[in-house]
């Protein structure tokens, strides 16, 4: 089984890949798109790693927050 971190990482970067290639796709300017990868797919996971309470929050698990 993957831990939450891994789970929050697949996730966040399959995400930034979805909506870089869909912003590509609307033409939008190519530094938009890089930001758009990087924030999502890099800054995002980091930030709700370190966060117990967000992370507990968006697994819908409340007492993980509480534990730590």
């Amino acid at each position: 089984m993957l831990s939450r971190e891994n789970q929050i990482l697949l996730g966040c970067g399959a995400l930034a890949v979805l909506l870089s290639y869909t912003a590509a796709w609307l033409d939008l300017p190519g530094p938009l798109v890089l930001a758009l990868l990087l924030g999502v797919g890099v800054v995002l996971p980091f930030f709700v790693n370190e966060r117990p309470d967000v992370g507990a929050f968006l697994s819908g698990d409340e007492t993980a927050a509480e534990r730590e």
